[in-house]
């Protein structure tokens, strides 16, 4: 909610410019660059199961100042740029650290789980557009409602905490004391295929970060939409990263798993050239840039768990993240600046054309899979 919460207030209370909207909303996701390493050294010296209830505590607690300066009407632009990028420094952190519990504590069928938690992703994504803009005229109730889900959150790891391996825990630990000098970023420059995730990665969230970072002030701003209807809209379009996140089990039974992250993969990245249509097919590009992006995730993540040994995962997927999401930043700057020289129509042109070239780069690992059949 709160990716939504910061260019709607923008608009509405701050009234911010452009530029320093798309600046603010960016910077949430700047942790990936600052943080990831940090985040990494703290799940791998404390655990990926403790360190989210102290990180959900510091995320709560910033969210309350966070209210409090909206409360406020404190729209000093220092002041809201040091709060949200400590708020990223706690989202980093929880991102990372899922990427070391899943496949530590739930390895039995990793694409079937990644499924599950891009479909919660989603259906997340589904539902705070429309409850953000909907509450657009009570963005204090708003936000308590991202305080209480917080909470929420809080309260149902805890619970679930309970029932985790206690043993496997404690040979995490140990196994971690032993890689304090290990140089995760030769690890990965040594595989191949953790390239291509982090190069895909990286295509697939600067064009889709650049897309929903001016979709708002398109919709909002521009075309003067309701912001009601600004919301239904996101909302409706998001579902298709619900779709997309329930198909790979599909796709994997009816092809394979190779076929899946190559050929499948690309075909659903081209609608999104309708992007570009300057109709109603603009919102089709949109639904269906979600679901392939979906789609894609979750079986690069897949990949990624099935590959980084367990006893290194959170110095290894902390710089996976630092390339990956961290062009989450880099995009949002980059359209701030791109903007000023080119129109939107062409920007969309530019993403549409990366996200495409993107999703296609794993046909070079299936190609290379299937000439090591043959060769066999």
């Amino acid at each position: 909610m709160i990716i939504y919460l910061i260019p709607l207030i923008g608009i509405t209370s701050w009234q911010f410019s452009d530029s320093k909207i798309v600046f603010l909303t960016s910077t949430y996701s700047i942790g990936f660059i600052i943080f990831s390493k940090f985040s990494g050294y703290l799940i791998d010296e404390f655990s990926s199961v403790t360190v989210p209830i102290f990180t959900y505590l510091v995320y709560i607690m910033f969210n309350l100042i966070f209210i409090f300066t909206v409360l406020r009407n404190m729209n000093d632009f220092a002041i809201v740029f040091i709060i949200i990028v400590v708020m990223s420094l706690s989202s980093s952190v929880l991102e990372i650290n899922t990427s070391v519990l899943i496949p530590d504590y739930f390895n039995e069928d990793l694409t079937s789980i990644n499924s599950l938690v891009q479909l919660v992703r989603s259906v997340v994504n589904f539902i705070s557009p429309i409850i953000t803009f909907t509450l657009t005229n009570s963005i204090t109730v708003a936000m308590f409602i991202l305080l209480f889900l917080q909470m929420l959150n809080l309260l149902i790891y805890t619970y679930k905490l309970r029932r985790l391996d206690v043993n496997s825990y404690k040979k995490d630990v140990n196994q971690n004391s032993d890689n304090i000098n290990f140089n995760s970023l030769k690890y990965i420059f040594k595989n191949r295929k953790l390239i291509l995730i982090i190069i895909v990665t990286m295509g697939i969230n600067f064009s889709m970060t650049i897309l929903t970072n001016t979709m708002v002030l398109y919709l909002v701003r521009y075309l003067e939409l309701s912001n009601k209807l600004a919301g239904i809209i996101i909302g409706l379009l998001s579902f298709g990263a619900i779709v997309g996140s329930v198909l790979p089990n599909i796709m994997i039974k009816k092809f394979s798993f190779e076929k899946s992250i190559g050929v499948v993969n690309l075909i659903l990245s081209i609608p999104f050239l309708l992007l570009i249509s300057k109709s109603y097919l603009f919102f089709l590009g949109v639904f269906l840039g979600y679901l392939c992006r979906s789609f894609g995730s979750v079986l690069r993540t897949t990949v990624q768990y099935e590959i980084v040994p367990e006893n290194i995962r959170g110095k290894v997927n902390s710089t996976i993240y630092l390339f990956t999401w961290g062009t989450i930043p880099i995009a949002g700057y980059s359209a701030s600046l791109l903007l000023e020289t080119i129109s939107l129509h062409t920007l969309y042109v530019i993403i549409a054309l990366i996200f495409i070239l993107a999703n296609g780069l794993f046909l070079l690992s299936y190609n290379e899979n299937s000439r090591l059949k043959r060769n066999v």
